[in-house]
């Protein structure tokens, strides 16, 4: 199931929920975002967009970080754990 129609189902707030693990099973319903590899790969996809958007910049007001709602080594750690590399512009 897709991330959107997953938000539909069962509500953002639940989606974030189920992505930070605290949602029971019982209440997620047929939404298969609580496979680790789906899971990973929906964090990989949200970070790539944010820096995207941010032109690689992580930290700052107007930095990626912030549009994740994270700290800025928080970002940093998770964008070597997942080895994203940056593109040249």
């Amino acid at each position: 199931m897709r991330l959107q129609e997953c938000v539909s189902q069962i509500g953002r707030s639940s989606v974030f929920r189920i992505l930070a693990g605290t949602m029971s099973q019982r209440n997620r319903g047929t939404c298969s975002l609580t496979q680790p590899h789906r899971k990973l790969t929906l964090e990989r996809q949200q970070i790539v967009s944010a820096l995207e958007k941010t032109n690689g910049k992580i930290y700052g007001s107007d930095g990626a970080a912030e549009l994740l709602g994270m700290r800025p080594t928080a970002l940093s750690s998770k964008i070597a754990a997942l080895k994203i590399k940056r593109v040249s512009r």
